[in-house]
């Protein structure tokens, strides 16, 4: 059985795109990105096979960039973004989530003194639809 760790990645993208269609979300975002914008950064995936499936846990990173001046927009797109994963849990075709939660994060002012980082870390837990695989 493959891991979930594609299948997860898009139905995370997929989920943020139809909830913040004005919001441009990125795997690996362009350097001359119009903020604001999302960007699905690392993923950390760990096996923790169950008795008859193979249950996977993802940690992966979601970043949130603005230049608006402060964190107010920074903070109020990660809040969305926090919503939208509780509410609309991912749907992959060929994996379930049985677990996705927000684990840790924080915003900083980077180097430049004016762009804004939000960084999200979330916790998934996977297995197979099939445990035929």
């Amino acid at each position: 059985m493959k891991s979930a760790v594609l299948e997860l990645q898009a139905a995370v993208k997929a989920v943020l795109v139809a909830g913040l269609p004005k919001t441009p979300v990125y795997d690996g975002a362009p350097r001359n990105a119009t903020v604001p914008f999302i960007s699905l950064d690392e993923i950390t995936t760990r096996r923790k096979d169950g008795l008859n499936a193979m249950i996977e846990e993802h940690r992966f990173v979601i970043r949130v960039w603005s230049k608006a001046g402060g964190k107010t927009e920074a903070v109020t797109l990660a809040d969305q973004v926090i919503t939208l994963l509780d509410d609309a849990r991912p749907t992959m075709p060929d994996h379930l989530v049985i677990r996705l939660y927000l684990d840790t994060s924080d915003s900083r002012v980077v180097r430049d003194r004016i762009a804004v980082e939000t960084t999200l870390k979330f916790v998934a837990i996977t297995e197979p639809k099939s445990i035929t695989g």
